[in-house]
């Protein structure tokens, strides 16, 4: 809804026999017919292995660690699932200490990239260079609404080239708030903060 949004950005594909082909051409095969792909890296036969980390204490995190490791092996490879405690999770995640892992993310009222995607920010993807990092200064300094959303959609076709992220899904929910009360919504589950609740007398 947001008039920043890049409408011409469509969802990716889900398809596994891309993922299959991709992988071929990248030189991964089931040499030794065990079902997962290999490839020789550095003198050794690798299988192609990787770890999601989830969140130990979330039955949702690891429903989606079994989806994609389902997923996963239907392309040849497997992915081993790593249950952590939310604090260590998180900062592995912060230090980039990671392969595959799940995380919630807020969506705020103006978007603000520089601290996610800018490689001066937290940036935990590790995403940018000199030229998305120009771009996403610019942003910050230009008035006209015009330039600006067209620089944030171009900044988002970079993210999207590179599959920085993938959003998997957005929970939707209604929050009721009786007339009595002037409030703001909030990015930041459940979508209200109780502290902006003024009551009208």
């Amino acid at each position: 809804s947001s008039p920043i949004y890049n409408t011409n950005l469509q969802p990716y594909a889900f398809d596994i026999e891309m993922a299959k082909q991709l992988l071929a051409e990248a030189g991964w095969e089931d040499s030794d017919n065990n079902g997962i792909l290999d490839k020789v890296i550095e003198g050794k036969r690798i299988d192609l292995r990787l770890t999601y980390n989830l969140n130990a204490s979330s039955e949702q995190s690891r429903n989606i660690g079994v989806l994609l490791q389902d997923n996963a092996r239907q392309a040849g490879f497997d992915i081993e699932l790593e249950g952590l405690e939310p604090r260590v999770l998180i900062g592995n995640i912060r230090q980039k200490n990671y392969q595959i892992a799940s995380a919630g993310s807020t969506i705020p009222t103006t978007w603000n990239p520089k601290q996610r995607y800018h490689t001066g920010g937290d940036n935990r993807t590790g995403f940018g260079n000199a030229e998305t990092d120009a771009l996403i200064d610019r942003i910050a300094l230009t008035m006209n609404t015009e330039e600006r959303t067209a620089m944030y959609k171009e900044l988002q076709k970079a993210i999207y080239d590179q599959y920085v992220e993938i959003f998997l899904f957005v929970p939707q929910g209604r929050t009721a708030v009786h007339q009595r009360f002037e409030s703001e919504p909030s990015p930041v589950t459940p979508g209200f903060q109780v502290r902006f609740f003024d009551l009208v007398l």
